[in-house]
């Protein structure tokens, strides 16, 4: 016989399942419905029913307390995270969420989700993560943790979720491995042997030791973007790989910059371009006409990772340098020239692209001159007109 306590709702024991089983009502669109609870006893029952309505009053959906980790991941990579982030960091988001959340959580019940059990899954892949089991870096896992929060976040602004648990969980700490540049004689080595090679590899690796650009932004450079006049080259677009081919995208900050050249430059993105207009008259209907100053063979310029693979980095035997050293590396070398040489961080960030100049100093602060010294000396002549080369007045 079904009973009903104060605030309980219905409850009603089911002795052939062996079970109590409780029922509250609720009004969702204007319409009364009710909803069924299990347990193995009165209380437990019961206990389910007030928690589900207590976590409507707190703004959580009716179906919330069915719905898994791996499903909303699922809903949020298809139907957010897609449409709002560039397909690179789309591919980042899918992956890590693929290997690192889905193979522990994906059946856990969303609502049921502990920080604790995900302070877990943290420190388990550092130990055993990857497909080797021999644990994944701390930058990847940070990054997951990241990602899995933006998805949960998500999740409480439409009401699957009360709060944000993996907001209370902690990554391992990241050590932050310095950037390796070329010095100024290999960095002109390199040069020098790209200038023997010529064409497309010695005009790209000029460009990003000139101007610090992302190789995927010198794949993407066009004749329109080079104004010889003002001695500038406007960064509006990047070539960039994706699980689906190359892809044409806005440059990673959203908006153009505007990169000041020296005459040098110049005068050799001339000479390539009158060598590429040679070249389309010579291939006529085969040449491929879309502007690019890496324009390749017949116009179609390259794939940035077949272009650094297969073209720059023969380069780096023949100049005698690391084989690991990457086409981004000369990003480094650019921003590292001008910083060693007295170059207000802040054009650095401006040449570079980054947001904020904080990003600029987190990766290049290490290069910065140790001023302290003259510091100290500055401090002293002005509150006691001595500084620490000698006495030049005022008490001993």
């Amino acid at each position: 016989m079904a009973k009903r306590g104060h605030g309980e709702g219905t409850v009603y024991e089911d002795k052939k399942r062996n079970r109590w089983e409780s029922q509250v009502t609720y009004t969702e669109n204007g319409e009364t419905k009710r909803k069924k609870f299990v347990g193995k006893t009165r209380k437990e029952a019961i206990d389910k029913g007030k928690k589900w309505l207590q976590g409507l009053k707190d703004g959580l959906l009716p179906d919330a307390d069915k719905i898994t980790v791996g499903q909303w991941v699922d809903r949020w990579l298809s139907d957010y995270a897609q449409q709002s982030v560039r397909v690179k960091t789309y591919e980042k988001y899918l992956s890590c969420m693929k290997n690192y959340i889905q193979p522990r959580l994906k059946d856990t019940l969303l609502i049921e989700l502990k920080a604790p059990d995900v302070q877990k899954l943290w420190n388990e892949l550092l130990i055993s993560g990857g497909v080797k089991q021999n644990g994944i870096s701390p930058l990847t896992i940070r990054n997951t943790r990241r990602y899995f929060i933006t998805a949960l976040d998500k999740a409480v602004e439409i009401g699957y979720l009360v709060k944000n648990i993996a907001r209370f969980t902690h990554s391992p700490k990241l050590y932050k491995q310095e950037v390796k540049p070329l010095n100024k004689e290999q960095a002109s080595k390199l040069l020098e042997v790209a200038k023997c090679e010529g064409g497309d590899l010695y005009i790209a690796v000029y460009t990003a030791l000139s101007t610090g650009m992302r190789i995927g932004e010198v794949m993407g450079l066009k004749w329109e973007d080079v104004n010889y006049k003002n001695k500038l080259i406007t960064v509006k677009r990047s070539r960039v790989n994706s699980n689906h081919g190359v892809r044409i995208e806005e440059t990673k900050t959203g908006v153009a910059r505007k990169i000041p050249v020296h005459d040098d430059l110049l005068r050799v993105f001339q000479m390539h371009q009158k060598k590429q207009e040679w070249r389309k008259k010579e291939l006529g209907d085969k040449y491929i006409e879309n502007d690019w100053v890496v324009g390749g063979q017949i116009g179609n310029s390259y794939d940035p990772a077949y272009f650094s693979s297969r073209k720059y980095k023969p380069l780096l035997k023949k100049a005698g340098i690391d084989w690991d050293f990457t086409f981004h590396d000369l990003r480094h070398t650019h921003a590292t020239l001008l910083l060693l040489a007295g170059v207000h961080p802040k054009t650095v960030q401006e040449r570079l692209g980054h947001a904020t100049i904080q990003m600029t100093l987190d990766t290049y602060s290490h290069l910065l001159p140790d001023t302290q010294g003259l510091a100290v000396i500055a401090i002293a002549d002005f509150l006691t007109g001595q500084s620490e080369g000698g006495n030049q007045g005022g008490n001993p």
